[in-house]
């Protein structure tokens, strides 16, 4: 009999009774001998499975096979995706959304227009005084009471929605407004 044991460090169990099964015509004490072993206590991490599995002896570290290339494969590979996650934290002009896709080999071909660079993009987009009027209307609204977004819509009617919305997410993104539920408040902390 061939048995090899691997012993791995952790809480520790102890064998309490080995016991030997399938044998017919020799006496289990007679096989133990053999065996050259007792119960034992030994250093477990899991006990994982009740059976003894037997095992080819492990290689030393110096006959161990590598393929250079094998490692080079994925060394470039680890080094590509740090630089796309550092692409995608210092990102200031792509949608966040699309560069996520993208590095799970998806594609949207436009913007989903909630993300911080979104918002950005859209309020550069805006003129600067058409950005500045719609605000203002919107601060000036929310002053006195809380609003669903289409009571803002109804009192601001001349603004297309999309501009609408593209000013409420710059306001809520910078904390000027807050939002419960459906409703928009004035953030009176600022």
């Amino acid at each position: 009999i061939d048995l090899d044991v691997r012993l791995y460090e952790g809480d520790q169990a102890r064998i309490n009774k080995v016991t030997v099964k399938g044998n017919t015509k020799t006496q289990d004490h007679v096989i133990m001998r053999e065996l050259r072993t007792r119960p034992i206590d030994i250093q477990m991490v899991q006990v994982l499975d009740t059976s003894v599995k037997f095992v080819q002896t492990r290689k030393d570290a110096k006959y161990l096979e590598f393929s250079e290339s094998d490692i080079e494969k994925e060394r470039v590979q680890a080094k590509e995706k740090l630089e796309k996650i550092i692409d995608y934290i210092k990102n200031k002009k792509r949608c966040r959304n699309q560069i996520l896709l993208e590095y799970f080999n998806e594609e949207k071909l436009e913007n989903c227009k909630i993300c911080d660079n979104c918002i950005k993009l859209n309020k550069e987009k805006m003129k600067k005084e058409l950005f500045n009027s719609i605000s203002k209307k919107i601060i000036d609204i929310l002053k006195n009471k809380e609003f669903t977004y289409n009571d803002i819509k109804n009192e601001i009617e001349e603004e297309d929605e999309e501009t609408l919305k593209n000013v409420l997410n710059y306001l809520f993104d910078n904390d000027l407004i807050n939002k419960f539920g459906n409703k928009y408040t004035l953030n009176t902390n600022k």
